[in-house]
């Protein structure tokens, strides 16, 4: 079997056994949250608003914004805030100022599976301690990490967490969990608030590879 893996083009290719490993992960993750009886989401890395973030990047694509955040598609499309969980998987495209440090981790294109829950408060801060706890077992599982308080924040006044893996250059956040209150109800005059969870496939790959469980 021939077995490839580069990062030169500042997105993960791999061919062989890792590109069988990254599969039993998402795989995995999907059989961590399957208690959740969640609805299934297929996320495109496009979206038609556009959603200010400093690490927008730019495309030539004729309608829609590459996406910065797993999650953007689903609050450019959806508007029923109902109590519910949804999970699917995305990828996005960042600028990675950190990249010529960390080339094996800092990638600017990577896949995240993508869990975001709606609904009341009573129903949101129930579900995000249940998917944290789901999503800390698992994490645990490969990697020496923990969750801390994110220095920035998806959106600036709400609170973001990350699991944090590595120290010095190699530090890396492998997932992180985002709550976002009111801040896209508002914008579709809808009762409700959101929250969600991302995971890095290919940072907790590499992270896994480098022996940091």
């Amino acid at each position: 079997m021939i077995d490839i893996k580069s990062t030169k083009s500042g997105a993960l290719f791999v061919c062989g056994e890792g590109a069988k490993q990254l599969a039993s992960l998402k795989k995995e993750i999907e059989d961590t949250l399957s208690q959740l009886d969640y609805t299934s989401l297929w996320l495109p890395s496009l979206v038609q608003g556009s959603f200010f973030h400093p690490q927008n990047v730019d495309s030539g694509h004729k309608e829609g914004t590459l996406v910065h955040a797993a999650c953007l598609p689903f609050f450019d499309e959806v508007e029923n805030y109902t109590d519910n969980i949804y999970f699917g998987f995305n990828r996005v495209h960042r600028l990675e100022p950190l990249r010529n440090l960390n080339k094996q981790t800092r990638m600017e294109s990577f896949e995240v599976a993508e869990v975001i829950i709606t609904g009341s408060k009573e129903y949101t801060t129930t579900k995000y301690i249940e998917v944290k706890e789901l999503l800390t077992t698992f994490l645990s599982r490969y990697t020496d990490g923990e969750w801390a308080k994110a220095d920035d924040s998806f959106i600036q006044k709400y609170e973001k967490e990350e699991w944090i893996v590595g120290s010095g250059v190699n530090k890396v956040s492998i997932a992180s969990a985002n709550k976002h209150g009111e801040h896209f109800s508002a914008k579709k005059k809808v009762e409700g608030v959101s929250c969600c969870f991302g995971i890095g496939i290919e940072r907790l790959y590499e992270s896994i590879n480098r022996g940091e469980g």
